[in-house]
């Protein structure tokens, strides 16, 4: 009882946020105090003095945990910056937590290190090819594999039918090479479709 007493004496939370803090903590599966005190301390740092308050910081801290995590940085509270990419990836993207997840985690995976940038164009790309959720990014990840598969192979039959003609034999199939590599998919490595270069340097964001 005194913790709590501490958590509006100390911290100066009101009543009501503390009761939230509470109820926050426990429905995590956390019913330690220090834990609560954590929490406390960290609102009241924040200057939380409303249960609204803390909804909207607690509802954005769920959100950018796993972002961060996935993208290999601690978390932090979200600078303008950052706030206004993952603003625009919900609000007008339209994309859910998850699908900024698997960016972050396909970003690190593709450059081995955070940038904010390169996941603006991988959810631009989905949000482009009409992306609602994870299955339709690994529907995506496989038309683009098959895709990819059959511009090889169709490379591969250009290059000997043009070895043929040099030897003075039949013409070989025209074009299916290049319509099968014009497949409208987004290639993570050059960002071919959405024309978003990758800039070389972590952003100044995620330092």
């Amino acid at each position: 009882m005194m913790i709590l007493f501490g958590f509006y004496d100390y911290y100066r939370l009101e009543v009501d946020v503390i009761l939230y803090l509470i109820q926050y903590a426990i429905s995590g599966g956390n019913r330690s105090f220090r834990y609560m005190e954590k929490i406390a301390e960290d609102w009241s740092d924040h200057q939380i003095d409303s249960v609204e308050q803390a909804q909207e910081y607690t509802m954005r801290y769920q959100i950018y945990l796993p972002i961060f995590k996935a993208l290999g940085i601690p978390y932090h509270n979200p600078n303008d910056q950052e706030q206004e990419s993952v603003d625009r990836w919900l609000y007008t993207y339209h994309m859910s937590p998850d699908l900024i997840t698997e960016a972050a985690r396909r970003t690190v995976r593709m450059i081995g290190k955070p940038s904010f940038k390169y996941m603006e164009g991988i959810l631009l790309s989905w949000y482009q090819q009409q992306v609602k959720n994870l299955s339709d990014v690994e529907s995506l990840d496989l038309a683009y594999r098959s895709a990819r598969t059959a511009a090889q192979s169709s490379g591969a039959d250009y290059a000997r039918g043009t070895n043929q003609i040099n030897r003075g034999s039949s013409s070989p199939r025209k074009g299916s090479y290049f319509v099968a590599s014009n497949t409208p998919y987004y290639d993570y490595a050059t960002y071919e479709s959405t024309g978003y270069e990758v800039d070389d340097d972590m952003d100044k964001d995620t330092e």
